[in-house]
């Protein structure tokens, strides 16, 4: 389990990425009230601490 604290976006980095529509689509259906940009940030985090 995840224990870090969300940080502001005032202390974020805006980048882009290009995602397929249906993708796009799918971690919107996934992320419900959250939104799809927080999950896509958790599964990151996810990705890198486990690497």
């Amino acid at each position: 389990m995840d224990t870090r604290r969300p940080s502001s976006t005032s202390e974020m980095q805006v980048t882009s990425i290009r995602l397929e529509a249906e993708l796009k689509e799918r971690l919107r259906e996934l992320s419900g009230e959250q939104g799809y940009q927080t999950l896509i940030r958790e599964i990151l985090w996810q990705f890198v601490s486990n690497g």
